[in-house]
């Protein structure tokens, strides 16, 4: 931090830090779901693990209410630039934490139909996050393998639950939302495959998997 110097801290200096305090936040509540059902079969009982799942999107929430909160308090022109992406990180953050808890993983390989439907809707709004981002002057995604690790683990589970919660995504979603949901993932890797060539493989395992998927989606629609 620049008040930090040789003859001591300024405790009236202007904080520049701030960015990876808060992102140090999160990733303590990422950390925690991956200690708990990326390693093992979850020690909780089912009652207790949703108990702790409920705590946890808590957290994110509040953890996301205060970036947003702390931003709007900022007066400093020169550090809105930060602010503004801290935001749209903080967004794109806590979308992401819902898909890694609700989505499939080694120690619940077999999720609820409920959570998989709250990691469907997250998943969609990882990937236009990170598309927002890409195209923002000052957010441009100055690493790629994070996004691309993110928005392909979120399109996965998008997949996942258009093939097992058919019956929940109908009654929620109209066909045309579908199709642009699935289109923004699309448009995500993309314009990251300008950037770096190896997204477009991410592209093209997604749209490989789309199809028989959507067909047995379209297939149940005229059945129902």
């Amino acid at each position: 931090d620049q008040a930090i110097t040789h003859a001591g801290i300024e405790s009236t200096g202007v904080e520049t830090r701030f960015v990876s305090r808060l992102t140090w936040g999160f990733r303590i509540i990422e950390a925690s779901i991956l200690e708990m059902l990326y390693q093992n079969a979850p020690c909780l009982s089912d009652p207790a693990l949703d108990c702790w799942m409920d705590d946890v999107e808590l957290k994110i929430l509040r953890w996301k209410e205060e970036v947003h909160q702390s931003a709007s308090c900022n007066e400093d022109l020169a550090l809105k630039p930060q602010w503004d992406e801290i935001e749209l990180y903080a967004d794109i953050a806590y979308e992401w934490i819902l898909v890694l808890m609700y989505r499939p993983c080694p120690g619940l390989k077999a999720r609820k139909r409920e959570h998989l439907m709250k990691a469907f809707d997250a998943a969609v709004k990882v990937a236009t996050g990170y598309f927002t981002q890409a195209n923002r002057g000052y957010g441009f995604l100055k690493y790629v393998f994070h996004p691309c690790h993110h928005s392909f683990a979120s399109a996965m589970v998008f997949l996942q639950a258009l093939k097992d919660c058919k019956e929940e995504i109908s009654d929620s979603y109209t066909l045309t939302e579908v199709r642009e949901y699935l289109s923004c993932f699309s448009r995500f890797f993309s314009a990251i495959a300008e950037r770096w060539p190896a997204a477009a493989h991410c592209l093209d395992d997604i749209e490989r998997l789309w199809t028989p998927i959507y067909d047995e989606y379209m297939a149940f629609l005229q059945q129902k």
